[in-house]
């Protein structure tokens, strides 16, 4: 019977340390036989506002990329690409081989009720994160995962040298059911032979199983090394991963997380391309927020409005309101309409503070409009964001 071993046990002064800290930096080995101890650092006792940042599998090139790394940038693209992420529904991934034969990998993102994590490398108060950043990733519904996708960069300790190389990996219902090896590099490791019987020697049924779909960002990463907490950082690539990820808030337990590196995809969320054979689209995707409004649904009129505070942000300084994400401590902040209608959301929930557990019907008649924004309207925004929640209300 597999029982996970969910982490390793800290010694008392270590727990102690870290317990007490304003600030934790690990410098620990990027092996996944370390995953249970990185999990009982993450999940320790810390101070409200501690920053904990890992730094795996560090080395003098690791510390270069940190150093080389546009900081700024990454956050502005992973800010937007979280918001992406958030919105959309489903998303369908394609790749291919070296023959030019095209796989596609359909997947259901669950919108803001399973909202993305961003690690952009500004750690905030009382999250934590990883470096060199940058990425954005969700734990898709495990068993929307079917289809097949090409992995060409990397894989734990194992780099890929070109596209004539990897592995051809096919899902069904989340769970790995297939696997070819595409080069002499892949046929001499026997990757996922030697995954497969080690997870069953543990009586692990989740190690071939969806964990995360993530994007990379930092294009100061121009080559896969095989260290996958640094290789999955990388522009122009996604990664998956299969095994654990409670670490994440996920629901899949296990010994493993396998984070696997693909170059070149090309993404669609909700049917849009989000990037195209490894390029961000970037443009595109600012555009779709610009004009973006949510699918138009009843409000119960009866319904008491609630604000759920975890998940609202006012910026005090430009006065725009903005989504929390603070998914398995992974802190960080997104923009959801452009900055006149969000100083007209800020007003808004400001009201509502006020206002608590007034009905719809009961607010909108006291508050028609906001800045000269619909209230409906913008309710209908903050419903969808998850930033209020309608109490004893219908379903319609």
């Amino acid at each position: 019977m597999f029982q996970n071993r969910d982490q390793d046990p800290l010694p008392l002064p270590m727990q102690e340390a870290l317990s007490s800290a304003d600030a934790i930096l690990t410098l620990i080995d990027g092996s996944t036989n370390l995953g249970a101890f990185r999990k009982s650092v993450i999940t320790a006792i810390r101070k409200k506002d501690c920053r904990l940042v890992h730094i795996p599998g560090v080395d003098e090139h690791v510390l270069s990329i940190i150093e080389q790394s546009d900081f700024p940038k990454i956050e502005r693209h992973g800010e937007l690409l979280a918001w992406n992420l958030g919105t959309a529904n489903c998303a369908r991934i394609s790749t291919r081989d070296a023959s030019g034969n095209t796989y596609w990998l359909k997947l259901d993102l669950g919108g803001w009720e399973n909202e993305p994590l961003i690690s952009t490398g500004r750690q905030l108060r009382g999250g934590w994160g990883n470096l060199p950043p940058g990425e954005v990733f969700c734990c898709p519904t495990q068993q929307s995962v079917n289809g097949k996708i090409v992995v060409n960069g990397s894989l734990p300790d194992l780099a890929f040298q070109g596209a004539h190389d990897g592995y051809l990996l096919e899902f069904r219902n989340g769970f790995i059911v297939s696997w070819e090896e595409l080069g002499p590099i892949a046929q001499e490791s026997d990757y996922f032979e030697r995954l497969k019987s080690a997870g069953e020697d543990r009586g692990d049924p989740n190690w071939c199983g969806f964990a995360e779909l993530g994007v990379g960002l930092n294009s100061a990463i121009s080559q896969a090394s095989g260290n996958s907490l640094f290789d999955e950082k990388m522009a122009g690539t996604i990664h998956i991963a299969i095994g654990d990820n409670t670490v994440f808030g996920g629901p899949n337990a296990s010994d493993i997380h396998v984070d696997m590196v693909v170059l070149a995809p090309t993404v669609e969320l909700d049917g849009k391309v989000a990037i195209s054979e490894g390029v961000l689209q970037i443009d595109a995707i600012r555009a779709l927020r610009s004009n973006w409004a949510p699918q138009k649904k009843l409000m119960d009129p009866e319904g008491e409005i609630i604000v759920l505070e975890g998940n609202v942000r006012e910026d005090r300084e430009t006065g725009i309101l903005q989504r929390r994400i603070s998914r398995a401590g992974r802190v960080g902040f997104v923009d959801i309409a452009d900055e006149d209608e969000s100083r007209a959301l800020s007003a808004l929930v400001r009201s509502l503070r006020i206002a608590n557990g007034f009905t719809v019907e009961q607010f909108v008649e006291d508050h028609p409009k906001f800045r000269d924004y619909d209230t409906k309207q913008l309710l209908e925004k903050l419903i969808h964001y998850r930033c209020v929640s309608l109490r004893n209300a219908v379903l319609r």
